[in-house]
């Protein structure tokens, strides 16, 4: 039930974002990563409502999420391209047990265009953030490291 509350109080910042940029208030530079990888994640999350419970496949992810996403993802900190990757593991995988370890879905990349993937080998090093890279998790809590 708490992660639910929290995934809904999630989706509603989201929601204010998304209506900010809607009406030219917000630019997608604008939005700091950790909210454009939350926002990744709750598409990630319909997207596998919508089919069998799975996630996207890592091929195409970002463009299977693409209806439930309606501002284009990039992270702030690139100056082109996108900068996220899918993690290659969570492939079309169902959605894990609220119990099972949450595992890395979605991280900054080195890789720059859309639907990259791989299993966390694109990191950037140093992080793009102060040092630091964003990772969001399978179960919606974000990390920095």
């Amino acid at each position: 039930m708490e992660r639910r509350m929290i995934n809904f109080a999630a989706m509603l910042l989201a929601g204010l974002v998304v209506w900010l940029l809607t009406r030219g208030m917000m630019s997608s530079e604008e939005v700091p990563c950790a909210l454009m990888l939350k926002k990744a994640f709750q598409a990630c999350q319909i997207y596998a409502i919508e089919n069998d419970e799975r996630f996207p496949d890592a091929e195409h992810w970002m463009t299977r999420i693409q209806p439930q996403q309606p501002i284009p993802l990039r992270c702030n900190r690139v100056e082109e391209g996108v900068g996220y990757a899918f993690n290659d593991n969570y492939s079309a995988q169902p959605i894990p047990s609220s119990g099972d370890t949450a595992g890395t879905l979605i991280f900054d990349s080195t890789k720059l265009g859309r639907n990259e993937h791989d299993v966390l080998e694109s990191l950037p090093k140093p992080g793009r953030h102060s040092g630091s890279n964003n990772l969001i998790h399978t179960d919606g809590s974000l990390e920095t490291r």
